[in-house]
């Protein structure tokens, strides 16, 4: 949970530098672009995208990790 709870921070940060916006996340969402993105303006983001990931595979709710992520986007408004 500590590295959801960091790429949230991450996301919130970018969004207040306005490095993104809650249009283009959800359009990159939407285009499945949102994880290249977010690597490609944060270098530390990659290994918790890679955490979280992995943990998810083992999770019974994996389908869930984009729903995860329109959430985390979503509570930076």
């Amino acid at each position: 949970m500590k590295n959801v709870e960091a790429l949230g921070k991450i996301l919130q940060q970018d969004l207040k530098e306005g490095k993104l916006t809650q249009t283009r996340i959800q359009e990159e969402l939407k285009s499945g672009t949102f994880e290249q993105t977010l690597r490609g303006l944060n270098p530390e983001a990659g290994p918790l995208l890679d955490d979280i990931g992995q943990e998810m595979k083992n999770h019974p709710n994996v389908e869930n990790l984009p729903n995860l992520l329109n959430g985390m986007a979503g509570s930076g408004r």
